[in-house]
């Protein structure tokens, strides 16, 4: 295939579990890439690293890592490190991207704790290969962190958030936020232990059982069968408070977030770095509860708030209490949304910075 004019940019899509075939990161940068007029883009989507034991996608795996090791059509090769169970995969991309002397660009999105199967990979990696790679992190925060942890100062790096990426999946047309007597509560995402679906459950219940108008929003799929279980009893005991659906588009999300106020999120993941839920929320106007862990702290939005679990209901209360007056929750949603739009231009801006250098 004759090489297109220009230098061209390679794009794996994250190995881990997919939402419509690329991950959510990924997605935002191939929509920038074309935005900025990137139309010599190779796109490869590989497939779900976590799952590659199955024949069929081992064997697709193994021929797009062939492809990369011959192909003379790529100059920039761009790895979204997830750093979950498909680390070892992506660590192989990255391999090939130095052996071919090619420029490896690699998109951090979640943190790596040293003293884990993947922490250990990550140093081995990391002194063979991933010194010559530049590197974008989610925030000033997380790339510290890295460099504490790993003890490198002298990588090339840059930092761009995930806010644009919250928008550019939202409808973006919002108005002024109905008032509402009580306040709907909402958990979104990957529904799991490690996500606090209990801890969220837990925290609302009080609430809904005080005010017969109050609902609970729950979106995700789950596997786990405790949940499952709870699933079923919350519809049994909420039947017209608790909605629950397992797939949905981002027109759903965003007409759900419309008539939600309080994002539940007490989150104990490891990896924890600044979840794309949390933008999303904010971005039309919910309120966000979360727990401190990784950089969240740095993308919450007042009132909203980050603490520590045990410490998670007494904060949650204290929420409600402030937003319950009609004026005042309207008037905080929209200065949040105009923050969030501010937040998303300079992620923008960034990361066009960083892409640029290429046109």
């Amino acid at each position: 295939m004759e090489n297109p004019k220009g230098p061209v940019l390679l794009v794996i899509a994250d190995l881990a579990p997919p939402i419509q075939g690329i991950s959510i990161v990924t997605g935002w940068v191939i929509q920038l890439l074309r935005s900025l007029n990137f139309n010599n883009l190779i796109l490869n989507t590989t497939v779900n690293g976590t799952k590659l034991y199955k024949f069929r996608r081992t064997i697709k795996f193994l021929v797009v890592l062939a492809k990369l090791l011959t192909s003379k059509d790529f100059d920039v090769l761009y790895i979204p490190l997830s750093h979950g169970e498909s680390l070892f995969f992506q660590s192989l991309f990255v391999y090939v991207g130095h052996r071919r002397n090619k420029t490896v660009l690699v998109h951090h999105h979640s943190y790596l704790p040293i003293n884990t199967p993947g922490g250990v990979l990550h140093r081995v990696s990391h002194g063979h290969f991933l010194k010559k790679a530049e590197h974008i992190f989610l925030s000033e925060k997380m790339k510290g962190d890295y460099a504490r942890i790993w003890g490198e100062t002298n990588l090339r790096t840059w930092v761009i958030s995930n806010h644009d990426v919250a928008l550019s999946r939202l409808v973006s047309t919002i108005g002024l936020p109905q008032r509402k007597d009580s306040l709907n509560f909402i958990h979104f995402g990957n529904i799991s232990l490690e996500k606090g679906f209990f801890e969220a459950v837990a925290a609302s219940e009080p609430y809904l059982k005080l005010h017969s108008k109050s609902k609970f929003n729950l979106l995700g799929n789950t596997s786990n069968k405790d949940i499952i279980t709870t699933i079923e009893a919350l519809k049994n005991n909420y039947p017209n408070q608790f909605f629950y659906t397992q797939n949905y588009s981002p027109e759903i999300l965003t007409e759900i977030l419309r008539e939600s106020d309080i994002f539940l999120f007490p989150s104990n993941y490891k990896n924890e770095a600044a979840p794309v839920v949390i933008l999303e929320a904010q971005a039309l106007g919910v309120f966000v509860a979360a727990t401190n862990i990784g950089t969240i702290s740095s993308d919450i939005i007042y009132p909203g708030f980050s603490v520590n679990l045990a410490s998670y209901g007494a904060e949650l209360e204290n929420l409600i209490n402030l937003i319950s007056a009609n004026s005042s929750r309207n008037k905080l949603k929209l200065e949040m949304i105009r923050d969030m739009n501010q937040r998303s231009l300079e992620a923008q801006n960034s990361a066009k910075e960083v892409f640029l250098r290429w046109r």
